[in-house]
């Protein structure tokens, strides 16, 4: 089976996973089947629906990656060294950088483009960029991706890349990568109306695998003994 028929069924039944409660009957599935068509919704409602059917995926699959990615930050940060973020986009203030109290004090943003200097071996990056990584790499630094349909990618997902693209892929280079379930092209709504047809949902789950991967990091630390501060203003 092809990675598009692949993407569309996991799409249809993210759908359906995350419409189980308003569509009476209907059982959530994880994936691997294809599904019932959807009852029409409000397209915000359906919106919201997707996303909890993604995360819902996300973590019945993924779950032992999130997990991997905590303990390499944890074991970073006990040790001394440093956990770096960088995203380029529009996750900055809708999901990441909201300039409020209360994020890891721990999570060290790069704006923009990465200057490698600053990076030390034993440190962990968490980025977007597939062209972040082997960079990362080469200075000895623990490097985990979330993979979102905007950038090469080779297993999973619709890269926007050349036709003769052969890499480098970010599932190979980074110590972890997890997919953000985000097709490019194909979206989590449709707009017959729009000329574009679908909106894309991959700020809110690179948001919330960030996230996921914090709090599990927190818990590591805390578990540990090891004390963890919050940012006291934006």
């Amino acid at each position: 089976m092809s990675n598009v028929s692949d993407r569309r069924k996991f799409l249809k039944s993210a759908a359906i996973a995350g419409a189980a409660v308003a569509v009476p009957g209907q059982a959530v599935i994880s994936g691997s089947t294809e599904a019932a068509p959807m009852q029409k919704t409000p397209k915000g409602l359906e919106y919201s629906l997707m996303v909890k059917g993604m995360v819902q995926n996300l973590l019945a699959q993924d779950t032992p990656k999130i997990a991997q990615a905590a303990d390499l930050c944890a074991e970073a940060l006990a040790s001394g060294k440093k956990v770096y973020y960088n995203t380029t986009g529009h996750n900055e203030p809708q999901c990441i950088w909201e300039k409020r109290a209360g994020k890891p004090a721990f999570l060290l943003p790069i704006y923009g483009n990465v200057d490698y200097n600053i990076f030390q071996a034993g440190d962990v990056f968490i980025t977007e960029r597939t062209n972040f990584c082997a960079p990362a790499k080469e200075k000895g630094v623990k490097v985990i991706g979330i993979l979102m349909p905007f950038q090469p990618q080779k297993k999973q997902g619709q890269g926007i890349v050349s036709i003769d693209y052969q890499g480098p892929w970010m599932e190979e280079i980074c110590d972890v990568c997890i997919w953000d379930r985000t097709p490019y092209t194909i979206g989590t709504m449709s707009f017959e109306q729009l000329p574009f047809k679908a909106v894309p949902a991959h700020g809110a789950m690179d948001g919330i695998i960030l996230n996921l991967i914090l709090a599990a990091t927190i818990d590591r630390l805390v578990k540990n003994g090891i004390p963890v501060e919050a940012t006291l203003e934006g």
